[in-house]
């Protein structure tokens, strides 16, 4: 039994995130770091640790827009065992996938959509070994043209293109792919403060309810990650159900 946070510090500890699924929180030496459990042991990474045969991925947020999120706060991610994930932008970044694919496991799916050829063709390498990772090479833009590629809708999306227009992108994958009551997590570069406010409004007009919000700063300075609810059912609705 832990005692208290500052108990566990001074000593070699990991334990369950208290919100967000299959993420774990790793005390080493009084430093305090988050990790996913690697869903194929024998994978190389040289940020990763072994404890009682468990391999774990450690969450660089300076790699990672999605560990940055975690890192500042972001307390729901929408992602479970199981799940099934359309991830935009799926090799911006070379970490996130991972640690997504850890999340949803072997029984879940990741499919990952990459515009860049050479990155899609990393990608393709990496889902041979990690069967739940399906890439999709292809604009974002063009959310229907992958549309056989994904039978059914999906419990979350997360976005990190980087583009002028990702929030647009974002609502026609939503449309396309997104399940009502689904999950979303989206990062986005901003400008000002009137960005994020313009992204908020763009978001809440086109059925997505936010309900957190965090910079990335310091990991990714002048991006911001908002995640939520998309369509959200009403109450009434699930009892329907």
């Amino acid at each position: 039994m832990f005692k208290n946070e500052d108990d566990e510090k001074n000593q070699n500890t990991i334990k369950p995130h208290s919100h967000i699924n299959n993420v774990y929180i790793i005390y080493k030496d009084k430093i305090k770091e988050y990790a996913t459990v690697n869903i194929y042991e024998d994978e190389s990474n040289e940020n990763s640790i072994i404890n009682n045969n468990i391999h774990y991925r450690i969450c660089d947020p300076y790699n990672s827009n999605f560990c940055a999120g975690i890192e500042n706060g972001i307390r729901k991610m929408y992602m479970e065992l199981g799940g099934k994930v359309l991830y935009l932008g799926a090799y911006r970044d070379p970490n996130s996938i991972f640690h997504i694919s850890n999340i949803v496991g072997e029984n879940g799916t990741v499919y990952g959509v990459e515009i860049d050829s050479k990155k899609g063709e990393i990608l393709k390498n990496i889902s041979i070994k990690r069967k739940n990772i399906v890439p999709i090479i292809n604009g974002a833009r063009h959310a229907s043209f992958y549309k056989n590629l994904i039978p059914n809708l999906v419990d979350c999306i997360y976005s990190d293109l980087a583009e002028p227009d990702d929030r647009y992108i974002l609502e026609i994958n939503a449309k396309n792919h997104l399940k009502e009551g689904g999950g979303f997590v989206f990062c986005f570069k901003y400008d000002n403060e009137n960005d994020k406010f313009n992204t908020i409004q763009f978001l809440r007009n086109s059925n997505f309810s936010c309900t957190e919000l965090s910079t990335l700063d310091p990991f990714n300075n002048n991006f911001t990650m908002i995640t939520g609810i998309y369509k959200p059912i009403k109450k009434d609705q699930k009892e329907k159900k």
